[in-house]
Formats: structure tokens, C-alpha cells, sequence
């Protein structure tokens, strides 16, 4: 059960120092699930490698509390859970994931996450919501679209774009919800690291992707913004399921994205019968990457010397299958 509550003062403060002090006032926790509770604590991805973890809170009178940390620089996504099933969104939190409702997120500044902070106004892009009538799911979806700063609706040559796909079971908001993604391409454009372009985040959950991707989304995107139908300047990534399945779409159409890539996906499906020279021919870069041993995709893609398991051996667009 997952249900919001409302408060005034905040239930979780960051200092300086990263601590993160909970102050959840269990009356309003129990009018939030409609129930007396015996138990609150804070779930969120803040346990080892970011995975999620429970944190107890003492209660004492009308007060759960709890002091965790020092957190290390980054963002945290987090729930308020009574009596081990009773969810609650943070009313004091205007932070919000749309894939999933009763999470608040919370950003812990420092150096090693300083990509991750906001940047300055002037050097923030625009995320511009893109609508379409999908031909494969049947509805009406959104896709979200970043752009730099300096933007150019009517520039004479069309801009690069990626293509930015998420993982399963979440939203095509996630990237930057839960990802901040647009604080990411905000730095790096300012600090010239990357060239202008345009980032489409669409929405990954269907049937098929490869023709919601060609058929709806890339149409909807090149529509509305001044970006590249040339493969040549068009790239493909996706993180997990969004990885599988920008590797389906590397298999089924080579060709059509020069940069291709895939963060944290695994259990690829067909290597023996890649199109291998196609894809060499027709993809200037394809990058793979998996996580630490936690990462489930981990072991599928790691090939290990004197080991026959393992997925491919990749460089610079040169793909064999290993099996």
C-alpha cells in the first residue's frame, strides 16, 4: 500500500557533512496509511554499491527519527515504510519519480557528484515534453527531449541526437528523475565536453521497440526539433532493458546509429546469428558496460580469461560473437 501524506516542517535535512537527519511525525504517517503502526523506517538505494537498504527510526513520543550517514556525494531516492508494508511519499519532499510514486529524491552535493549538480541558469538546457499517438502501443505516449542552452530551432545544419532508453519497469522520466541526466548534459556542454546536440528519452515500454523507436518516437523527435535523421549523427543507448533493447536494435537494423550503447544489460539474445559485418560496417562505436559483481548483467557480459562464458569481444565498432 503506498499513499502521501502532508506535513509542514521537513521530514529528512541534509547538513553539510552529508548526515541526513529523519524527523517523521508518526500521527501524520498514521493518518497517511489509516492505521496505528508500531514500526517506521526509510527505505532507499543508500546501502552498499546503491543498493536499497532499510533504515530504522526510533520512535520516541510522536516522533520517528534517525541520523544516517555521512552519505557519499549523490543522489538517493527514498520511501518512508510503516509496519513493513505501508508506504508513504514524503509530503515535504516536492521531489517526485514518476515510475515510482511513493519515492522522494535527495541530492548530497560534493566534488565526486558534481556533474550531478545543478548548473548554473544561464548554462541550463530545455526539457521539452514530445506527445505522440503510438502506432504500436495503441495510446497516446510522451517522450522527453533535452537541448542546450543555445538551442537553435531554424540553425541551417540539423543537431546530433541520442537516443536515451531506460530500464525495465520504469518511465521515460527516469533519466532525468531519477538519473539527472539533464543536470549531466547541462555540465558537460558547459564545460565543452560535449558538442550541441539534443538527448530523446522515450518510452520503452512496449512490444516492440524497434518500431515504436522508428515509427513513432525518431518521427515525433525529428517533427518537433531540429535534430539528424543521418545515421552518421544519430547514436542509441539504454540502460538495462532499455540496453537490451538498444542491442536488439543494433542486430535489426545496423546502420542506423553510427554510437551505439548498453549500460548495466545482459542475457543478449541471437549472437549466433549476428549480423557482424553489417554491424562493423555500419557502427563507428559500440560500447558495453556492466557494473560491479551486483550488477545482474555482470557475469553474462564478463569474459574471463581461460573462461568460454561471456558475451562479446568489442572495440571500436570491431563485434565477434563468442559463445
Amino acid at each position: 500500500m503506498s499513499t502521501s501524506a502532508s506535513a509542514a516542517d521537513d521530514w529528512v535535512i541534509i547538513d553539510d557533512e552529508g548526515f541526513a537527519t529523519f524527523n517523521v511525525p508518526v500521527d501524520e504517517v498514521e493518518d497517511a496509511v489509516g492505521a496505528d503502526i508500531s514500526q517506521v523506517v526509510a527505505e532507499g538505494n543508500f546501502g552498499p554499491s546503491a543498493n536499497w537498504a532499510e533504515f530504522g527510526l526510533s520512535i520516541d513520543g510522536d516522533m520517528a527519527t534517525g541520523v544516517l550517514g555521512p552519505l557519499e556525494p549523490g543522489l538517493y531516492y527514498y520511501q518512508i515504510t510503516a509496519d513493513d508494508h505501508l508506504t508513504v511519499k514524503d509530503p515535504t519532499n516536492p521531489t517526485s519519480v514518476a515510475s515510482e510514486p511513493e519515492w522522494s529524491t535527495l541530492f548530497v552535493e560534493g566534488e565526486s557528484a558534481a556533474l550531478l549538480a545543478d548548473a548554473p541558469e544561464a548554462e541550463q538546457g530545455t526539457l521539452t515534453e514530445l506527445t505522440y499517438q503510438s502506432s504500436v502501443a495503441g495510446e497516446e505516449r510522451t517522450a522527453l527531449a533535452w537541448t542546450p542552452p543555445d538551442y537553435d530551432a531554424d540553425r541551417a545544419e540539423a543537431y546530433p541526437v541520442l537516443y536515451l532508453q531506460h530500464g525495465g519497469a520504469q518511465s521515460y522520466r527516469d533519466w532525468v528523475e531519477v538519473g539527472r541526466a539533464a543536470q549531466i548534459f547541462d555540465n558537460l556542454y558547459a564545460a565543452g565536453k560535449i558538442q550541441p546536440m539534443a538527448v530523446v528519452m522515450g518510452n520503452g515500454n512496449v512490444s516492440n521497440f524497434a518500431d515504436e523507436l522508428f515509427r513513432n518516437i525518431a518521427r515525433t523527435a525529428e517533427r518537433e526539433l531540429n535534430i539528424s535523421d543521418d545515421p552518421a549523427q544519430r547514436a542509441l543507448a539504454g540502460l538495462s532493458m532499455g540496453g537490451g533493447q538498444t542491442f536488439d536494435v543494433l542486430a535489426s537494423d545496423p546502420g542506423e546509429f553510427a554510437y551505439v550503447g548498453t549500460f548495466g544489460a545482459g542475457r543478449f539474445n541471437g549472437l549466433d546469428t549476428l549480423p557482424v559485418d553489417a554491424i562493423n560496417a555500419g557502427t563507428d562505436l559500440f560500447r558495453l558496460y556492466v557494473g560491479n559483481p551486483t550488477d545482474i548483467a555482470y557475469n553474462d557480459v564478463l569474459l574471463r580469461p581461460g573462461s568460454d562464458a561471456g558475451f562479446v569481444v568489442c572495440h571500436r565498432a570491431r563485434v565477434s560473437s563468442a559463445g
